[in-house]
């Protein structure tokens, strides 16, 4: 193999089991970064990762200035950074003290964000946290978020669980506004759930207690009502309640009480006009079902691209009005056979569909993309297929990410495929990359079952690796390591970033604890290079796997190696954490006085305070370990 230019593993960082011993230099930015991942380690302030270089680089710190506000945090949320907003939330958030307003203001926004981005663990840790002071009030204003949210993300009877012990501690004669906000959730959750018998009772119920209601009320009971087939009651509730949210439920009721369908979807288009924002999935919800009805074919397709055209549709939505992806095939079809039939086209004339989808694609994109999904079906010429599935996946995605969760629902809910394998491989390898863009391991995994061929014109060791880490990652550890083993023989074609990236692979192999497979491939490596700095890195590694096996020897004597390989007195900042590293390991092994040896030269080239500190008390520690292990009954 050649050797490889190497200018050190940009993100080789590999935990062995305690502390690193160089401080980082970080910036504040850094920082926020750091605090606003949860799974970060808190580490002393001397010590630093170790970095996966013979020189490291130190950038000098950037300042970074922070507006006061709230509207910061809230825009770092919709940028969909949550960490980071929570992280720039705990410094604006002043201490709890007498005053509890201003610590209040800035909680509430903290949980709504919680509860939005559903970080539970988060959320229960800071309710059970909750400072002196905070009233009962506030704790049940959380529980009720937590419900609320719950049942908007597809988990009612959770939802459902925590208001109902809501209600139960709620002190009698006290204010009944929360209390039938409650009532109204309850609701929300039995038509969630599929109940609509339970709905509608509790719904009476509520009626008996507090009257007709609000708009809010007057809405929910409606949609009780067209759930259980009472469209003409529903309408009567409706009428007069002029708003963007009661309108398509208005018009389902007309549409359900007879009223003509054609007219139906001129009322909802002409609301589409005056909304300015998305008009919601309730809304291109009846706006399907209206011109299914009246037969308008292109109304129909737009309506249900814009329905699925966003991560989940709430439960309530579906069960009032049920369509699924198959119905968009349907509607794909449908209007691309009547399109043919206008301009009187030929089944299995492929290049006369083609123009027509084309002459389309900016004026009526849903039209191209009906004939384009026609063709992908229905094509005579089965070597074609796969361009017309590309075709439909590139328009859909022109939408960007509502495309997204377009194709993911024609491809990944429709029963066109029921199995992985059976869609199309180039539409597969558009929704891996999705998957791992959400950190869906497992639907990658799937879809990338059978695929051992890169894609045309994609880098082939990156395609690997990216195999390789997926099925590391979702526990097929044995197909991962195959691969990492198989790419070995290509490594003479890597360059430098190839060659860190395949290291990385190497990492995941510790990560999943594989460290004798690990340790094999970095060995290879290490006995193919000539470069005495890849060497040096590659020992530390080597190490890094012996010390997670305990096998405290082995481990000392790599890191001593990775210390002294380029100069047996070196005792620059790699050589010195390798030094450090290497003590450590032998006091593992109770080789106790080379452990010292090597604390007391670190301790002679320590030019910080807290270096000296940590390598004070590291001997004082070795002291106290040495005398019972000599205080230890001897064995037999």
């Amino acid at each position: 193999m050649r050797p490889v230019q190497h200018s050190g593993i940009k993100n080789g960082y590999r935990p062995s089991g305690g502390i690193r011993f160089f401080s980082l230099l970080a910036s504040p930015l850094l920082l926020l970064v750091l605090a606003a991942t949860p799974q970060a380690e808190t580490l002393p302030a001397d010590a630093t990762p170790p970095v996966a270089t013979a020189t490291p680089v130190v950038s000098p710190p950037v300042e970074v200035v922070v507006p006061d506000g709230a509207k910061l945090v809230r825009r770092l949320v919709r940028a969909q950074t949550p960490h980071l907003a929570l992280a720039m939330l705990d410094q604006k958030q002043p201490k709890p003290g007498g005053d509890l307003t201003d610590w209040l203001y800035w909680e509430r926004l903290r949980i709504t964000i919680l509860t939005e981005n559903g970080l539970w663990e988060r959320f229960d840790a800071r309710l059970a946290s909750l400072p002196k002071g905070v009233d009962e009030g506030f704790r049940r204003w959380a529980v009720s978020m937590r419900a609320r949210a719950l049942i908007d993300q597809g988990e009612p009877l959770r939802g459902r669980e925590l208001l109902l012990g809501l209600m139960w501690e709620h002190p009698q004669g006290s204010d009944d506004t929360q209390l039938a906000e409650w009532r109204q959730l309850v609701i929300q959750a039995y038509l969630s759930e599929g109940r609509e018998a339970d709905a509608y009772a509790a719904m009476l119920r509520y009626r008996q207690d507090y009257g007709r209601g609000d708009a809010d009320a007057v809405t929910l009971f409606a949609q009780v009502l067209l759930n259980n087939d009472r469209a003409s009651e529903a309408e009567v509730e409706l009428k007069g309640l002029d708003n963007p949210q009661t309108m398509p439920l208005y018009w389902l009721a007309r549409l359900r009480n007879g009223s003509d369908a054609k007219g139906v979807v001129k009322q909802l288009l002409r609301l589409r006009g005056k909304a300015e924002d998305d008009p919601g999935a309730l809304y291109y919800a009846v706006l399907a079902e209206a011109a299914g009805s009246a037969g308008d074919l292109q109304a129909r397709t737009e309506a249900l691209e814009g329905l699925f055209a966003r991560k989940r549709v709430d439960a309530r939505v579906s069960r009032l009005v049920p369509l699924d992806s198959e119905q968009l095939w349907q509607a794909y079809l449908d209007l691309a056979r009547d399109l043919g039939n206008r301009k009187r086209l030929l089944v299995g004339r492929d290049a006369d569909w083609v123009k027509l989808a084309e002459r389309h694609e900016k004026g009526e994109p849903t039209a191209a993309r009906a004939i384009y999904a026609f063709l992908s079906l229905y094509s005579y010429d089965d070597s074609a297929r796969a361009d017309y599935h590309r075709s439909l996946a590139r328009l859909l995605l022109n939408d960007n990410e509502q495309g997204r969760w377009l194709v993911e629902r024609l491809y990944l809910t429709s029963p066109r495929f029921i199995e992985v394998v059976a869609i199309p491989e180039v539409v597969r390898r558009v929704l891996v990359d999705f998957a791992l863009a959400t950190a869906d391991l497992d639907l990658a995994a799937r879809l990338l079952k059978g695929f051992d061929a890169p894609p045309a014109g994609a880098d082939a060791i990156s395609w690997e690796l990216r195999r390789a880490k997926v099925f590391l990652l979702t526990g097929e550890h044995e197909q991962g390591e195959k691969i990492l083993r198989g790419m070995l023989d290509k490594l003479g074609g890597m360059d430098t970033q190839q060659f860190d990236r395949y290291v990385q692979g190497l990492f995941d192999l510790q990560t999943v604890e594989h460290y004798d497979a690990a340790y094999e491939l970095f060995l290879v490596l290490y006995e193919r290079v000539q470069d005495l700095q890849i060497k040096r890195e590659l020992l530390f590694w080597m190490a890094d796997s012996r010390f997670a096996q305990a096998r405290w020897l082995e481990a000392g004597y790599l890191y001593l190696q990775s210390a002294i390989i380029l100069d047996k007195a070196s005792m620059d900042p790699w050589a010195q954490t390798a030094r450090y590293q290497a003590a450590k390991a032998l006091v593992k092994a109770e080789m106790f006085q080379d452990a010292e040896n090597l604390y007391r030269q670190l301790l002679k080239v320590a030019d910080q305070a807290e270096r000296k500190a940590q390598l004070l008390r590291d001997l004082e520690q070795l002291k106290l370990l040495r005398s019972a292990a000599a205080n230890r009954p001897a064995k037999g």
